[in-house]
C-alpha cells in the first residue's frame, strides 16, 4: 500500500513538469514541441528539470528512492 501511494505521488509533479513544456509549446505534438525550441526549454524551465528528473528517477525505483522489503 506504501509502495502504491508513493508511485502515486511522483506522477503529480511528473505531469506538472510536462504540462509547462506544452504551455510552452502550445502543443501536444511532438513535432512542434521539438520545432518550438528556439532555445531549449531546459534553459526556459530549469526548476521544471530537475522536478521531472527527480520524479522520473523516483518512478522507476532508483537507489535513493526504492523501499526496503522487509523479510517476514
Amino acid at each position: 500500500m506504501r509502495a502504491v501511494a508513493q508511485m502515486v505521488s511522483y506522477e503529480i509533479p511528473l505531469a506538472l513538469s510536462i504540462i509547462g513544456v506544452v504551455l510552452i509549446a502550445g502543443s501536444l505534438s511532438m513535432n512542434s514541441i521539438v520545432e518550438a525550441q528556439n532555445i531549449p526549454f531546459i534553459l526556459l524551465q530549469p526548476l521544471g528539470f530537475i522536478i521531472y528528473f527527480l520524479a522520473a528517477c523516483a518512478e522507476i525505483n532508483r537507489t535513493p528512492f526504492d523501499l526496503l522489503e522487509a523479510e517476514s
